[in-house]
């Protein structure tokens, strides 16, 4: 289940009125035509890297008729003789789709910390992070590889 499908629901909750279970639903339904199929766009999926002690990934789960999707970043480093296990627990973006193969990713939605992508046949290439030092919420070797393809699930 998708983390807007979640939300939604402990929203519907609240709802003690049939009135108000009717706005609910017919906003709901206006937020859900906004978006496209599964299967429309080249983009949604799972991406993942393994290197050394590292294994991060990116899940891209549902993109918007202005071509505007809901990313998530998670990461871990694997415990090793001189650390502990490290994560990087759901860092939520938006990914901005520029074409087929381009896109832009910004943290927290903020376009001051941005990540430039290359969709290839193989995966995602993370090609730029503006700027070098932007903090997306990661650390301790856990934070994103650029210049490595992330590859499709």
């Amino acid at each position: 289940m998708l983390d807007s499908q979640k939300s939604w629901l402990k929203t519907r909750e609240k709802c003690e009125s049939k009135e108000c279970l009717k706005e609910l639903l017919q906003h709901r339904i206006k937020e859900l035509q906004n978006y496209t199929a599964h299967t429309g766009n080249v983009w949604l999926g799972t991406y993942e890297l393994q290197q050394n002690l590292y294994f991060g990934w990116f899940k891209i789960q549902k993109c918007d008729t202005n071509n505007i999707c809901e990313i998530k970043y998670e990461a871990i480093l694997n415990k090793s003789e001189f650390n502990d296990m490290h994560i990087c627990g759901e860092v939520l973006m938006k990914l901005e789709i520029k074409n087929n193969n381009k896109a832009i990713a910004y943290y927290d939605g903020e376009e001051k910390c941005r990540l430039n992508l290359e969709l290839n046949k193989n995966g995602i290439l993370i090609t730029e992070q503006k700027p070098k030092d932007c903090y997306m919420g990661c650390g301790a070797g856990t934070e994103i590889s650029v210049n490595s393809l992330y590859r499709k699930e």
